[in-house]
This record gives structure tokens, C-alpha cells and sequence, in this order.
């Protein structure tokens, strides 16, 4: 590619300005990664779902992080708004979201991504056994996608059960959308129905992987 973030030293202190043709630019990079990114897992979907005879993913999207995220990140991190700021420190300017319907599927997943060329993993966090304090649970993976011989952009990747996500998805709306600061007793019935939810879940999954494997699955 002719634009490269990393030889773009003139941008290193300089503030973001989101109209201007550089964020543009730079965005169109992560972008990139991120479609490329998006192929390879749909094709892995369509694989691993044929050669496991069932839903191992059940859907994958993908999203690119908002101007106004990108600013809040990076005053959460106590950085400036600067361009070197956004691609040292936000990884996760771009991101992919898979979907499976079973907690061991997550892992399963995880694996297959690990083995693939071009995917470089770099940072891997377990929120399914280290849960967020929240009660939040998935995995995520933070991956290098070689764009040229000396440009590797990252991506970041979260894998969850369709009930991780459905919680995920309920709690942002209340936590984060709508400014609202939750009381300590909201706060505390959120994380109690995460943990009735990984709980209800481990148990369709036992009764699930149990009479697969009565039908010789």
C-alpha cells in the first residue's frame, strides 16, 4: 500500500482531525484488515460447520470503532488525541464479532484462528474463566493482519455464545448508551443473571453434547 502508518512520522504528535484525509486514510487500513480478516473467518464458518455436522458458529460480524469511542478510549488511557496515540494504543480501532451457540465451541474456534497464515495473534484475554467483575464473559484476541511486507494492522477479535452475547448486548444498552450510572443493586442483579446464564447454558450444553452422542454424533 502507498500510505504507511508506520512511516508517517509527521503525524506522531499531531491531534486528529476526523474530517481530515489522514484519519481517513488511516481508517481505510484498518478497514482493510478487517474485511480481509472477515473472509478468512466466514470461510473457516462454512468448514468447520460442514466437518463438525452442527452450528459451531452461528454468525460473525464485524464493526469499526466510532469517533466518538476512539476519543473516549484514549481519555480513559490519559492520552492525548493524537494520531501516534490512536495506532499505538487502540487496537481495537477495528473488530469481528463470532458467535457460537456453546462455550466449548469458543475454544474450538479459537484454535482453528491460531493455526491460520496470516493471522498473527499478539494478545489474548479469557474472560470465560476470568469473568469481568461485571459478570461479562467471552474471549478476545487481539491479531496482527500483514497488510504488506512492513505494515501488520490489528484487529481485534471476540468470541461468545449466543447467551454471552445476548447479556453483552442488554448490559452496554443500559451501561453505556444511555449514560446511565447503575445503582449498586442494578449493578449486582446484572452480574447475578450473567452467572444464571452461564450456568442455564452449561446445561443445555451437557444435555446437548450427551444425547449427540447417544445418536453416534
Amino acid at each position: 500500500m502507498d500510505y504507511n502508518i508506520d512511516r508517517r512520522n509527521d503525524l506522531e504528535n499531531k491531534i486528529i482531525d476526523f474530517n481530515s484525509k489522514e484519519f481517513i486514510d488511516i481508517m481505510s487500513i484498518y478497514q482493510c484488515a478487517m474485511n480481509i480478516l472477515f473472509s478468512k473467518i466466514n470461510e473457516i464458518k462454512t468448514v468447520i460447520n460442514e466437518k463438525k455436522g452442527y452450528e459451531v458458529v452461528k454468525c460473525v460480524t464485524h464493526r469499526m470503532k466510532s469517533t466518538h469511542s476512539i476519543i473516549e478510549k484514549l481519555v480513559q488511557k490519559h492520552l492525548a488525541p493524537t494520531y501516534g496515540n490512536l495506532i499505538k494504543n487502540i487496537r481495537d480501532v477495528s473488530g469481528i464479532r463470532i458467535v457460537c451457540n456453546f462455550e466449548e465451541d469458543i475454544f474450538i474456534i479459537k484454535n482453528i484462528l491460531s493455526k491460520i497464515d496470516g493471522i498473527n495473534i499478539v494478545d489474548e484475554k479469557d474472560y470465560i474463566n476470568n469473568p469481568k467483575p461485571s459478570g461479562y464473559r467471552a474471549y478476545h484476541l487481539i491479531v496482527e493482519i500483514p497488510l504488506d511486507d512492513t505494515l501488520n494492522v490489528t484487529v481485534e477479535i471476540q468470541i461468545r455464545t449466543v447467551l454471552m452475547d445476548y447479556w453483552s448486548e442488554i448490559e452496554h444498552q443500559v451501561k453505556y448508551k444511555k449514560n446511565i450510572k447503575l445503582s449498586p443493586s442494578d449493578s449486582y442483579k446484572l452480574t447475578m443473571c450473567a452467572s444464571a446464564i452461564n450456568f442455564f447454558s452449561g446445561q443445555m450444553e451437557k444435555i446437548y453434547r450427551k444425547n449427540k452422542r447417544l445418536l453416534g454424533h
